[in-house]
């Protein structure tokens, strides 16, 4: 304990390694190579890689829709057209390729959206414990280290982008990330909102204009064009053949929305006590917020009645549907923090201590049913009592296990087959080393740091 209380997290050059070393300890202890790199599911993941594979005109895995939102793909196309050209030129499958480079983008979209973070919490001066708090209170684990296919890692970096140039006052940047985010995710469309609010928030300074207000007025009329087309997607045009009015009319009802907030051990409030208490304080303080924090409670309180109508008796998977909104919440706590009593305060933060630490159970114990193929409806207890087993499936773990496979096939000997071969034993083999190699390089710079503060000459 000595040695972390020398270290000054408040250094920009500390706050940067320390992250660092968190998403290289965070990759060789909770990324899972057999699910990430073979399985594409579920099924919205087909409609997502179809539309990547769409571009690279590649053969398609079988999407059951005719339309997802384009986002995702477009962020993952760079990456695919280079390995794609890397795998015809060593003649090998560039499916195959692109599907094992898709399912290591979860993990470098969540950790560029944690740099981001910490970029952003700097700026408004929140520590560095709080980044990582963020990071892992989010509800997004599960589908960066289990289901990448999906869009949620997009999502996640995109959503932190979009909060960093607001309060970096980069507007136009701002507007751009916003309309991108409404492309990964048509229910994230509201953070156009948080521009409306920061231009009624400085309204009154705009009798002293600059170029910077200029800006801002212009992405705020951008902004309120952008509203109006989201409007009309969702509530004339809709999704997946429901609009938002269908939902909140004929989908919710007193006890629908009774059952999907407050069933006991499974209800919104017990999976996300932290969203929905910056919720309620948020709507009891109503009068005293900035117009910034009354927009993201209306991005939120769209987001709630959008999931409870969507799918009341899915919490798991629902619980993805927060992603965006939790960027809201966050606006929303910053303005909340300095209005609230020292108690509230406290009960926030136990709130917050509470949604992470059940996000890394449940990404935990889903890490266990899933890398042990073990039989369908395996309880909580049993997924505890295999903990200690992790260390097997862990990055390190399967190569072990990979390449003592291919050693006894080279040996003569009866090959067990591990679980990986190929473009994935031999990527996941680069990228562990490199993820080891890597975090033994920030603990040596941190020992640097402790020794060299800032401000101090070595």
């Amino acid at each position: 304990m000595q040695f972390w209380k020398q270290i000054d997290f408040s250094d920009p050059r500390v706050r940067w390694v320390s992250c660092l070393l968190f998403l290289d300890l965070a990759f060789l202890f909770w990324f899972r190579p057999f699910p990430i790199l073979y399985q594409v599911g579920p099924i919205d993941a087909y409609c997502y890689m179809d539309q990547l594979l769409t571009y690279l005109n590649l053969p398609l895995v079988g999407c059951e829709t005719k339309f997802h939102f384009p986002g995702a793909p477009m962020l993952w196309f760079p990456l695919a057209w280079i390995v794609e050209q890397l795998a015809s030129l060593f003649g090998a499958d560039p499916q195959r390729w692109v599907m094992a480079v898709v399912g290591y983008s979860g993990f470098l979209f969540w950790g560029l959206g944690v740099l981001i973070l910490d970029r952003l919490f700097q700026k408004i001066r929140l520590p560095l414990v709080l980044v990582l708090v963020f990071s892992v209170t989010v509800p997004i684990l599960e589908w960066v280290f289990q289901s990448p296919r999906l869009s949620h890692a997009s999502e996640f970096m995109v959503a932190a982008a979009a909060l960093y140039f607001l309060f970096d006052r980069r507007y136009v940047l701002c507007l751009g990330f916003c309309f991108f985010l409404g492309a990964i995710r048509l229910n994230d469309f509201p953070v156009i909102l948080l521009l409306l609010g920061k231009l009624l928030d400085e309204v009154d300074d705009f009798s002293k204009p600059s170029l910077e207000r200029k800006w801002l007025f212009g992405a705020g009329v951008a902004a309120i064009l952008f509203s109006v087309f989201g409007l009309y997607l969702s509530v004339v045009k809709g999704y997946g053949g429901a609009s938002y009015l269908h939902l909140v009319l004929k989908e919710i009802t007193p006890g629908v929305a009774f059952r999907y907030l407050f069933t006991w051990g499974e209800g919104f409030v017990f999976v996300h006590p932290a969203w929905f208490s910056v919720l309620v304080l948020g709507l009891w303080n109503l009068k005293h917020m900035t117009w910034l924090s009354r927009f993201a409670l209306v991005w939120m309180l769209l987001q709630l009645t959008v999931a409870i109508g969507w799918d009341p008796d899915s919490m798991r998977l629902m619980s993805r549907y927060y992603v965006g909104s939790y960027f809201g919440a966050l606006v929303v706590a910053v303005d909340l923090w300095g209005r609230l009593s020292p108690a509230w305060r406290k009960l926030g933060s136990a709130a917050t201590v509470w949604t992470a630490l059940r996000q890394l159970l449940v990404l935990w114990t889903q890490n266990t049913r899933y890398s042990f193929a073990t039989v369908s409806g395996m309880g909580w207890l049993t997924s505890l009592l295999m903990m200690p087993l992790l260390i097997a499936v862990t990055p390190l773990g399967i190569l072990a296990y990979s390449w003592a496979s291919v050693l006894e096939w080279h040996l003569g000997w009866t090959p067990s087959f591990g679980p990986l071969s190929g473009v994935e034993l031999g990527s996941l083999t680069v990228i562990t080393l490199g993820c080891l190699g890597h975090g033994l390089y920030c603990l040596r710079a941190l020992l640097l740091l402790r020794q060299f503060p800032q401000g101090s000459q070595a």
